[in-house]
């Protein structure tokens, strides 16, 4: 067998050689916890191997095969994993909160990056109890309050925006209201 010369990065830098048969086994185990190959026990966790050996799991070949059958779940660090089902347009179902800080922006930008390099259509569906940013606009807008008390808010100063009386909120504080 041909080596094949690679760079752990365990503690120091460290030079393996290893063979080419075993970098084919390495392939080989992550193909095929990807779903994608023969499913064996020992590549997943004791708690994993419940779901991937139930008669009811489908394989991720199975799903790709015949997409259109399945809802696949995928969280926002499983989207990648839409490059291996070969994904070519559909629907997305997104059911979260609308974004409410830079960060959450930022990520939600990189889902409609995904989406759109998969040719998906977002469809949203949220049922959290929460307003979002631009319902909430609405509403105040609406009422056009005297006084404006935001509660439970990570970003106070977004409602400074409006023309209201907006005391500053802070724990123990009393604030009078007539």
């Amino acid at each position: 067998m041909d080596k094949l010369k690679v760079r752990t990065i365990s503690g120091p830098q460290v030079e393996n050689l290893i063979s080419m048969e075993e970098t084919i086994e390495a392939v080989e185990k992550a193909f095929r916890s990807k779903g994608m190959g023969r499913v064996i026990a020992w590549d997943y966790k004791k708690w994993e191997r419940n779901f991937v050996f139930d008669e009811s799991s489908v394989s991720g070949l199975e799903v790709k095969e015949r997409l259109d059958d399945y809802l696949v779940y995928m969280d926002y660090y499983k989207l990648k994993d839409l490059i291996d089902l070969e994904v070519e347009g559909g629907s997305f179902l997104w059911s979260r909160t609308e974004p409410f800080t830079p960060d959450m922006k930022i990520d939600q930008q990189r889902v409609h990056n995904w989406l759109q390099h998969f040719d998906l259509k977002m469809k949203k569906a949220h049922a959290s109890g929460h307003l979002s940013e631009s319902q909430l606009e609405e509403m105040i807008e609406s009422i056009n309050p005297e006084v404006l008390l935001p509660v439970h808010t990570e970003g106070p100063e977004w409602f400074k925006r409006f023309a209201v009386n907006l005391p500053e909120m802070a724990y123990g504080r009393k604030i009078e209201l007539c």
